[in-house]
This record gives structure tokens, sequence and C-alpha cells, in this order.
């Protein structure tokens, strides 16, 4: 029984089974993490929107922000600016996370011998494109 084992753990074809095996695991742990980042990012843009919100509703010339482990009061103007810098580099950072995403599920259903998926990297026209076709984008 024990040569059996034996043979076959030294069988190329089941060491390239556990090699793809392994790797697609470990495309698809990286996903997960990626996945799981957009939606920490996604919580703290929706944090920042509220804050927004509030600055706008609220009157006053300064308001408290915690940034980091401080608090620091300043100017709202200065912390309406701050908030929008904020959000537009989260934006960013979800979208290069997101196209990143893409290549490594490509990635993942070469190794898992899957055909790619269709449509998976369509990108939406621009104003210029919709201008073009005579259409206007919906707000």
């Amino acid at each position: 029984m024990a040569e059996i084992l034996n043979s076959l753990t030294t069988d190329d074809s089941v060491n390239k089974v556990l090699q793809g095996v392994s790797e697609s695991e470990e495309i698809a742990e990286d996903i997960l993490g990626d996945r799981g980042l957009i939606v920490e990012l996604e919580r703290r843009k929706n944090a920042l929107r509220e804050a927004s919100r509030a600055l706008e509703r609220g009157d006053g010339d300064k308001v408290w922000i915690l940034n980091g482990p401080f608090f620091v009061k300043m100017k709202t103007k200065d912390a309406r600016d701050l908030i929008r810098r904020d959000t537009q580099n989260i934006s960013h950072e979800v979208e290069s996370i997101r196209n990143k995403l893409k290549v490594k599920v490509d990635k993942l259903r070469d190794v898992e011998n899957q055909p790619n998926l269709k449509g998976f990297n369509l990108k939406p026209l621009s104003r210029n494109e919709l201008a073009a076709l005579g259409t206007t984008p919906r707000s």
C-alpha cells in the first residue's frame, strides 16, 4: 500500500495537478482579499459622504475633524476640500483595485482551464462618445 502511495506522489501528473490547485488557491485568496479591501474602502467612502452631508447641513465657520489619532479644528471650507480629496483618492484606489481584480480573475480562469468571461472587460462610453451617438448620459 505504501508503495502505491509513493508512486502516486512522485507521479508528474499528480504534481502538476497539486501545483495547479495550489496556484488557483493562491490567486483565489488574492481575489477575495481584494474584494474585502474594496468593501472596506467603500465603507470609508460612505462615511466620508455622510460627513460631507453633515458639513452641508451644519452651520459655523470651524468644525472638528478626526485626522488620524487627533482631533483638529479647521475651517468648514477646508474640511469639505479635505473630504472631497479623500473621496477622490478612495475612488481612484477602488478603480485601480477593480482593474487589477479583472486581470486576476482572468488568470484564475486560465489556471482552471475555463474560458474567459465575456463582457467582463467592458468599459462605459465617455460623454464625448455618447454625444457622438446623439444620446445624453443619465444622471
